[in-house]
């Protein structure tokens, strides 16, 4: 079996006493301030979340209050009113509004009759939301998408003018100037690295900060159905290699307009979220570790003072017990332990004069021991002395004896 020391047991003792607590308040410190840290990154990201969405659908709602007007502007809808008179007016409504950076007037046959940009083409006769304008005779919203150049996504708004039958004889596509949501969206700085994406429902990235991004999936980890069912909350994936943390926010309504299901999706590496909770766990080792050679530090001295005076005592024990009764220990610490040793070397004394005591008693029992012994040797001696000569008067009387029986 293993023998340990006193010194040593109160050293693990004391660290023990000291560390564990100190341990198991840091292991608490650091859980606890990362599920605060994650949920303060979650409440920031879901509040910032909040007030671009309203942006969004603020600049959306204006889109659709602006297409709403110019299917109502007296010139467009006057079929007495000329192409260049047209053409005025939709370069006026761009210049003025700025919702929309262009605008062209197409007939029901999808020939363009004007536009305020010659760039400003496209096949609308095979377009889904074209079709589905002329169809249903009411405005409706594209959803985002390219036509030419990826790197530059369009919204366009396909709008019905009606002649007194009701009937759409032109149509107007307005193209939303969407640099100011983009912008607003590219230009969100969340901490370091944090940043907003916008999405569709197919999860392909619709803005972003780095524009070779655009129209590529998200994440293969992106809990897309999930998401499109709550329509907001949190979210964790794994985003350009890195893990990250985030806040959706679908956007499938604005107001009483449909939209298509975009997410807004705030995120930040997750790494950067917690360098908090990982400043306070250095902090709290590099106190651990001061904290442990503080106490180790006054274990140590601390045991020596316990254990010294005990080891001074067990010294002196076993000097008596070789028989030296006048050793004494010295021990100066002002409380029990010289108290102890004072009461050790009273004993001592004590001893010492009770084995002087016994000591001289041993000799005077020895001298007495010695003086009758040597008063028996005499007594002894004079009464061998009287044994012979009684012994020789018998035997004399005896001859005699003898003598007078032969004479007769």
């Amino acid at each position: 079996m293993i023998r340990i020391s006193f010194r040593t047991k109160i050293i693990l003792i004391l660290i023990f006493l000291v560390i564990a607590p100190i341990l198991l308040n840091g292991v608490f410190t650091i859980s606890s301030s990362t599920k605060f840290l994650e949920e303060r990154a979650f409440q920031n990201l879901k509040e910032l979340n909040r007030l671009i969405s309203e942006e969004v659908e603020s600049f959306i709602l204006n889109g659709f209050k602006e297409a709403n007007s110019i299917s109502q502007n007296p010139i467009l809808s006057s079929q007495k009113t000329s192409i260049q008179e047209k053409e005025k007016e939709i370069k006026k409504i761009v210049t003025i509004s700025g919702v929309f950076q262009n605008i062209a007037l197409l007939d029901p046959s999808v020939e363009i009759l004007t536009s305020t940009s010659p760039e400003f083409y496209e096949r609308w006769q095979s377009n889904f939301w074209f079709l589905k304008s002329k169809k249903e005779k009411k405005i409706i919203m594209s959803d985002i998408y390219a036509y030419s150049d990826f790197t530059k996504p369009v919204l366009d708004f396909f709008i019905p003018i009606l002649n007194e039958n009701n009937e759409p004889y032109l149509f107007a596509v307005s193209q939303l100037n969407l640099d100011r949501v983009l912008k607003l969206i590219q230009n969100i700085k969340i901490g370091e690295r944090g940043q907003a994406i916008l999405i569709n429902s197919r999860g392909e990235i619709l803005a972003h900060p780095y524009k070779s991004l655009l129209f590529e999936k998200i994440s293969p980890d992106y809990p897309l159905k999930e998401a499109q069912t709550k329509k907001e909350g949190k979210v964790t994936f794994t985003f350009l290699g890195e893990e990250a943390v985030g806040f959706f926010r679908v956007l499938d309504k604005f107001q009483e307009y449909p939209g298509y299901g975009w997410h807004l999706v705030l995120i930040q590496p997750k790494e950067e979220v917690l360098i908090l909770a990982k400043t306070i766990r250095n902090q709290i080792g590099i106190f651990l570790l001061f904290i442990s050679f503080f106490t180790i530090l006054i274990s140590y001295f601390l045991s020596r003072y316990i254990t010294n005076p005990l080891l001074k005592l067990d010294l002196a024990a076993k000097e008596i017990g070789k028989g030296n009764f006048q050793v004494q220990v010295k021990v100066q610490t002002k409380d029990e332990f010289e108290t102890l040793a004072s009461t050790f070397n009273e004993m001592a004394r004590e001893l010492f004069k009770f084995y002087t005591s016994l000591e001289e008693t041993k000799r005077n029992l020895e001298l007495q021991v010695k003086a009758k012994t040597a008063q028996l040797e005499a007594l002894n001696r004079s009464l061998k002395s009287e044994v012979e000569r009684q012994t020789q008067e018998l035997r004399t009387k005896v001859q005699e004896l003898e003598s007078s029986r032969v004479a007769l």
